[in-house]
C-alpha cells in the first residue's frame, strides 16, 4: 500500500474512473515488484487515456514501461550530446 501512496495516486487525482482500473489492477497483479508500481503510475499517467490496463498481464505492462523508458533514455543521451557539442564551441549538431 505504501508503494502505491508514494505515487500520484496519494494525491488529489483526475480521471478516477480510469485510475480505479489502475489500483484494481495491482489488487489483481500482487506479483508486482513493489519497486515498479511509482514507474507504472508515471508512465499511466503520461499515457492516460491511451493505456488500458483491463485485460493487461504484469509482464506486457511493464513492457510498456521499459520500452517507454529506453526511447526517452535515448532522447537524454542525444540532449547530452548537443549540449557537449555546444559547449566544445562547435556549430553543427549531429
Amino acid at each position: 500500500m505504501n508503494a502505491v501512496l508514494e505515487t500520484r495516486l496519494g494525491k488529489a487525482i483526475d480521471d478516477e474512473d480510469f485510475w480505479e482500473e489502475v489500483l484494481q489492477f495491482f489488487v489483481n497483479h500482487p506479483e508486482l515488484p513493489l519497486d515498479r508500481v511509482g514507474p507504472v503510475v508515471d508512465f499511466l499517467a503520461q499515457e492516460t487515456p491511451q493505456i488500458d490496463v483491463k485485460g493487461r498481464t504484469c509482464a506486457s505492462l511493464l513492457r510498456l514501461v521499459l520500452r517507454r523508458r529506453r526511447s526517452w533514455d535515448f532522447v537524454a543521451v542525444l540532449v547530452q550530446d548537443c549540449v557537449d557539442i555546444w559547449r566544445a564551441g562547435c556549430s553543427e549538431l549531429p
